[in-house]
């Protein structure tokens, strides 16, 4: 759409159509007298279509009366025509005002967040965080400072690395990076020591830089010192050093579960029911009717889909699916060897998800005894070898207190 027409609709013009002898002097005069026209059109010998403002129009008169040309208007655009044709509908008027209302709040407010990247931190607690620092559901995009935002958020949340802030339109588009290894401080030049993350017995030393603290085959608990970064020679004297080095110790995770002998077995019947709850702007909308459970005995599992509009000053939807499955409970009875074994592959499994991904498996127990009648105490206990080293930072009050002594 050229600029003329758009200038045009907001101050409003006329398609008219002029029939005449004269049409070529018709708008010499015209342009003599600066009326403007445009989008002129040969429609015959003495016949011609072309638009015009409304200003321009009313001027026509004399022009035409002089010229012998008869002006008829065709149609007729823009918004001063849209006002009075509808001068009289209130309604109408109202809800054009409160729909303009409506666009200009969702184009200049936060509308929708999007966090991604997160993998230890929860996103409730980043939407926490995020509200503190001033982007949160109908906050005024204007007054959104980013880089403040991102400051306010690194302090706030000690596992973050890094995080990006980005706005679009009325969403936010959240990226986080977490730490990868919490243990280890990167420059070298801050003094720290070395304690324990976790009990364990000492099998090996490889401190590269500190004072060590502790020897081989020595049982410490979680917290004690194991490097300090305090060092004292002859030459040196009393200095501060950045302590580092990896010391491997033997360690337990253990877990135990009372089973009985008697259980109840879950038969499916494979009927399932969906519930649904719409999450739009914060706020939550259940799309079903009763609270009521829809079967006496069932397994419920939960799903979240955003969905988000076209437009971006439009809010995101988010949709929380309950699947209901319908089950009816059997009791069953079961070996004393059985239930152990049942034991042991459940509390394995969990053992499995506890123990750090770096850690040696070297040894696995189960043992048991009778927790009352047909039921006995189970515990699962894996003997690793692992990292127990994590660097603690020497503050300035603990670096005064070692002066003073």
């Amino acid at each position: 759409m050229s600029i003329e027409k758009i200038i045009g609709f907001l101050r409003g013009y006329v398609e008219i159509y002029a029939v005449g002898l004269f049409t070529e002097r018709f708008l010499n005069v015209c342009m003599r007298r600066e009326i403007y026209l445009w989008d002129i059109k040969r429609r015959g010998k003495h016949r011609i279509s072309a638009c015009i403002s409304i200003r321009g129009f009313k001027l026509l008169r004399p022009i035409a009366k002089k010229t012998r040309t008869s002006v008829k208007i065709t149609r007729r655009h823009g918004l001063p025509f849209i006002f009075h044709r509808y001068r009289h509908r209130k309604t109408a008027a109202i809800g054009l005002f409160l729909f303009l209302a409506v666009l200009w709040y969702l184009s200049s407010h936060i509308m929708g967040i999007s966090i991604s990247g997160n993998t230890r931190i929860p996103t409730e607690e980043i939407e926490r965080n995020l509200k503190s620092s001033g982007i949160y559901y109908g906050a005024s995009v204007k007054k959104i400072d980013s880089e403040m935002v991102k400051n306010q958020m690194m302090i706030s949340l000690d596992d973050l690395s890094w995080i990006g802030v980005s706005i679009k339109g009325s969403r936010a588009y959240i990226e986080v990076k977490e730490r990868l290894d919490t243990k280890r401080l990167d420059d070298t030049d801050i003094p720290c020591d070395i304690v324990a993350n976790r009990d364990g017995t000492i099998v090996l030393l490889e401190v590269k830089n500190g004072q060590t603290m502790v020897k081989v085959n020595q049982f410490v608990t979680k917290g004690d010192l194991l490097v300090s970064g305090l060092m004292d020679s002859e030459k040196v004297g009393m200095r501060y050093v950045h302590s580092f080095g990896e010391i491997f110790a033997e360690t337990s995770y253990k877990k135990s579960g009372e089973y009985s002998f008697d259980f109840i077995e879950k038969i499916y019947s494979g009927k399932t029911k969906n519930r649904y709850t719409l999450s739009l702007l914060g706020k939550r909308f259940s799309l079903f009717n009763t609270k009521k459970s829809p079967f006496p005995h069932y397994d419920k599992e939960e799903k979240f889909i955003e969905y988000t509009p076209p437009l971006t000053f439009l809010p995101s939807a988010f949709v929380k699916t309950e699947s209901f499955a319908e089950y009816t409970p059997k009791k069953r009875e079961r070996t004393q060897e059985e239930t152990i074994a049942f034991a042991e592959k459940e509390l394995f499994a969990l053992l499995d998800a506890e123990i750090p991904k770096d850690a040696e498996v070297l040894d696995k127990k189960i043992t048991w005894q009778e927790a009352g009648e047909r039921r006995i105490l189970v515990t699962a206990e894996y003997l690793c070898c692992e990292d127990i080293a994590r660097q603690r930072k020497i503050d300035k009050i603990e670096i005064l207190d070692y002066d003073k002594e």
